[in-house]
């Protein structure tokens, strides 16, 4: 009787070891999972601080504007559609026209977001609206949709990009 009492012992060990094993694999998982949403977070909120970047570039713009009288139904920003160009200068020292401000803005947006010089052209756009989802030449609001890519992230855009990572995009409406 004592040999099955001894096997019954070695049995216990296997059986907690199973399941210390799976409880480690499990913290892991989790682990790797927070990884992942702490860095969809941090392009996050870098696209909603680039976007309140950019809205303070256009306010500037729109103060400097009124400052010189001019008529309201004049005041056109620099805006950028779908597939466009945002129209921006060599960023430099001398931030004098709006070009260079969004030069520099631009510059920011693809050193700060993962791939956003492929994607951006394509998948991003700036423009004044009435409505929301509608692009105006004029508008109180500013519409901003900010692309980047991702690798395993919770981007809920699928990518129609053949390298397998996914589209991420941000988008912002922003009273001007």
């Amino acid at each position: 009787m004592r040999k099955s009492v001894a096997g019954f012992s070695l049995i216990e060990v296997l059986v907690a070891l199973s399941v210390f094993s799976l409880g480690m694999l499990s913290a892991l998982e989790l682990q790797v999972k927070a990884s992942t949403y702490a860095g969809q977070a941090k392009y996050a909120q870098v696209a909603h601080l680039l976007a309140l970047d950019l809205r303070g570039i256009y306010q500037y713009q729109l103060l400097n504007q009124a400052a010189e009288t001019t008529p309201a139904n004049t005041r056109l920003l620099p805006t950028k559609a779908l597939g466009g160009i945002l129209p921006v200068a060599a960023c430099s020292a001398d931030l004098g026209s709006i070009e260079v401000q969004l030069g520099c803005w631009q510059e920011r947006l693809f050193r700060q977001l993962p791939s956003a010089e492929q994607v951006f052209a394509e998948y991003g756009y700036i423009c004044q609206s009435v409505e929301p989802g509608q692009c105006s030449a004029t508008g109180d609001a500013l519409e901003i949709q900010l692309a980047w890519t991702a690798t395993n992230s919770l981007c809920s855009v699928v990518s129609p990009l053949d390298s397998g990572q996914q589209l991420c995009l941000y988008r912002a409406r922003i009273e001007l």
